[in-house]
């Protein structure tokens, strides 16, 4: 199952996340934990919001950080792990395993568990005041029956089931189930394969439209 956390960055509580910030051992851990407090704790000097007559606005804020931020994201990922660490433990000794890439969270275990253990993990998000967005999230099980049944009977709704749809060079359909973790497509053949087809075709028209550019901005 993928999970989508919204406004990951923006309603972040920071002293949540800085306490498992202080949890690093390494002083590079606490010493970017001081820089990021300082950081998004502006006086009114250093405020880059202002008014209307110019002025600097003092701020005080408790939740996120700016996105593309170094210390933003670092700590925020390591606000949200406190959320998984605990299912993640649960779910080891059956192979599963709960990661996550930013704002994005993969939950892979065992099918019969995964209701109950996405309910956890959703339960996990509200001390910590993050929030998961199940409309953008995705499932896919490798049992095309298992999978079909649950199609069916809405188990996992209003999360989809992956899917990925193309055709090839020839015009041939190309169809299959999965999910994207990262960028990277996880799922049976022919998902893969369109995934790829997808990204390939992608990389093509932005090949040519940069050629185009170039071409325009020196055209000798």
């Amino acid at each position: 199952i993928t999970a989508d956390i919204k406004n990951f960055y923006n309603e972040g509580d920071r002293d949540k996340a800085l306490v498992e910030h202080a949890k690093g051992i390494r002083q590079g851990n606490i010493d970017m934990g001081k820089d990021f407090k300082l950081h998004y704790n502006l006086s009114a000097q250093e405020s880059p919001i202002f008014g209307n007559n110019g002025q600097r606005l003092g701020f005080t804020s408790s939740m996120g950080g700016q996105q593309g931020c170094p210390m933003s994201s670092r700590t925020q990922c390591l606000h949200l792990r406190a959320s998984m660490e605990e299912i993640d433990a649960q779910v080891k000794g059956d192979g599963g395993v709960v990661s996550g890439d930013m704002d994005d969270v993969l939950l892979c275990v065992p099918t019969g568990m995964a209701v109950a253990l996405m309910a956890k993990f959703k339960a996990n998000l509200v001390p910590l005041h993050l929030e998961e967005v199940p409309k953008k999230g995705q499932w896919y099980i490798k049992n095309r029956e298992l999978a079909d049944f649950h199609e069916n009977a809405g188990t996992f709704l209003p999360r989809t089931r992956g899917v990925a749809e193309t055709k090839d060079k020839d015009g041939n359909p190309i169809k299959g189930y999965g999910v994207e973790v990262a960028g990277v497509p996880m799922g049976d053949r022919g998902y893969i394969l369109a995934v790829l087809t997808q990204k390939v075709a992608i990389a093509s028209s932005t090949q040519i439209l940069i050629s185009n550019l170039l071409r325009f901005a020196d055209p000798l």
